[in-house]
């Protein structure tokens, strides 16, 4: 298992290449990422503030899920020239993803563009916010928060403002799961705004299981 806990400040600036401010990576335990710091990345390529990744196992005998929380209470800044821009992402295959955001995230890319991003294959995502949520891009599409999971159930509880623009497809939340049920439930403001291209304040897609949208804010 890793654990990366953080209360200070970090910048990281690429003149070449990418950057990121936080990555951790395991292919078999869990993940867990507490950060109380402002974290500000800028690269000419792709950027990203917080990145998590594992995996997890499963054979005939065995089975090792692999479950990554991270919890951010500091201002998340991130900007790309060239390329594309993540707030904070997560991802496994065999194990659980759960957000909790408390401090706002800024970001700016020249292509795709994301706020939050988290996605498992065969577990569960939860995403809980009250923290302000900016995201815009330059082209291909701007997506405030973005969850998906094949085989789990997908949850989103919303309390701050997300507000995202762009040129191309544009999207506040984006939950979406395959095989499972999927729940947003949002208190805050959000609004999407395209240029050119299609927007939506909410946006969701399940199979089977269904899917059900609460607002109690402004779209």
């Amino acid at each position: 298992n890793v654990l990366v806990e953080n209360a200070g400040d970090i910048t990281a600036t690429a003149e070449l290449g990418r950057a990121f401010g936080i990555g951790a990576y395991t292919p078999w335990g869990n993940l867990d990422i507490v950060n109380i710091g402002d974290v500000t990345v800028t690269a000419p390529e792709n950027a990203t503030g917080i990145a998590a990744v594992t995996e997890g196992y499963s054979g005939e005998y065995y089975y090792f899920p692999a479950d990554i929380s991270i919890a951010n209470g500091g201002q998340i800044s991130v900007s790309s020239e060239n390329g594309r821009s993540t707030g904070i992402s997560a991802t496994t295959t065999y194990g659980d993803v759960s957000f909790e955001i408390s401090g706002s995230v800024d970001v700016a890319g020249a292509d795709r563009s994301t706020g939050l991003s988290a996605s498992s294959l065969y577990g569960d995502v939860a995403i809980y916010t009250d923290a302000d949520i900016t995201v815009s891009s330059g082209s291909e599409y701007a997506l405030g928060i973005s969850t998906f999971s094949d085989y789990g159930d997908v949850n989103v509880v919303n309390y701050g403002g997300i507000e995202v623009s762009g040129t191309s497809l544009t999207q506040g939340v984006l939950a979406r799961s395959n095989y499972g049920h999927v729940t947003v439930v949002n208190y805050g403001d959000i609004s999407a705004d395209s240029s050119a291209g299609y927007s939506n304040a909410v946006a969701v897609q399940s199979g089977d299981q269904g899917a059900s949208i609460v607002n109690y804010g402004s779209l």
